[in-house]
Parts: structure tokens; C-alpha cells; sequence
């Protein structure tokens, strides 16, 4: 069975480590109780697996998803807008 253990450290604004866990011989991986409760993960919940350049990123609730991608979209949106105002401005 895996195991984990829960330690918070502050890593960005947006991030933080929440502890470590193992996979377990069946490649499972608990993610911990009070994760679990924090972010209201149920059984049979789906997680959306993200990896860059070779190493696990992280995992996001599936329905999340279009939450984010309209966040990153009003993101980009914004610095595209900013970096039109500065190619303008340099003419």
C-alpha cells in the first residue's frame, strides 16, 4: 500500500508542497486525508496528470479544468495586450 505524510512548505504564491507520498507495487498513490478533504476529492473522482519535462507536475480535479484554462486565457489575454501597447509604443 502506499503511504504518505503530510508536511506544508510555502513554495510560490500559488504553490506549496503538501507532503510526500509512495507508490505503492500496483502504481497506486494516496493522496492524503486531509488533502483529500481540503480539496474535496470523493472516491472515483478523476484527476487530470501533469508532467513537463520528464517529472510529475502535479494533478488537477477534471472538472477544474475549464476553470483553469479560462483563467490562463484571461492571463494570456492581458499579456498579449500589454506586449501590442509595447511594440506600439516603440515605433
Amino acid at each position: 500500500m502506499a503511504q504518505s505524510q503530510r508536511q506544508k512548505v510555502k513554495l510560490h504564491q500559488a504553490l506549496e508542497c503538501v507532503g510526500t507520498t509512495t507508490v505503492g507495487e500496483r502504481g497506486q498513490v494516496v493522496i492524503p486525508a486531509e488533502v483529500r478533504r481540503e480539496l474535496k476529492i470523493s472516491p472515483g473522482d478523476k484527476l487530470v496528470v501533469f508532467v513537463r519535462h520528464g517529472s510529475l507536475l502535479g494533478m488537477l480535479k477534471a472538472d477544474a479544468v475549464p476553470g483553469l484554462l479560462k483563467h490562463m486565457t484571461h492571463e494570456l489575454e492581458g499579456f498579449t495586450g500589454v506586449r501590442r501597447q509595447a511594440r506600439r509604443a516603440s515605433r
